[in-house]
């Protein structure tokens, strides 16, 4: 029997594709599943399907705000899934209420992809409880 491996799945909510494809392909290479939308109807259309073990989503997104997401990914999870949210906007408004709607970190924009990939691991690391399980099932 072969042993499974514990894949790790982001919802990444970018509206700026080259910034958003930027930011998928190195999580992807890290080893993460990384689902991309570019706005809050591509992002709900994968919601409907199910939740990823971390969301990332831009702040201000076309036709509804990335708070919105979070909610709506902390409500489904019961507060399961971690919440990371990033923003070009700086201000502590933003941030306030990015922790009132669940977000568990926030980047500030411009980033480097190192602190993505350190955000990400932090609040979706390799270790998780499958993976103690799996550890210890027979090979």
């Amino acid at each position: 029997m072969q042993r499974r491996q514990y894949v790790r799945t982001i919802l990444l909510v970018e509206d700026e594709r080259d910034l958003l494809e930027a930011m998928a392909s190195t999580l992807f290479r890290r080893g993460f599943e990384v689902f991309a939308a570019a706005d809050a109807v591509e992002a709900e259309e994968f919601l409907s399907r199910g939740l990823p073990d971390l969301l990332i989503a831009d702040v201000m997104l076309p036709g509804a705000s990335g708070f919105s997401i979070a909610e709506l990914v902390v409500e489904r999870s019961e507060g399961q899934v971690p919440v990371l949210m990033m923003s070009g906007n700086t201000g502590r408004a933003h941030r306030e209420y990015a922790l009132a709607a669940g977000a568990k970190g926030f980047l500030a924009k411009p980033f480097s992809l190192a602190e993505l990939v350190a955000a990400a691991e932090k609040f979706c690391p390799l270790s998780a409880p499958e993976t103690a399980e799996l550890a210890s099932a027979p090979a």
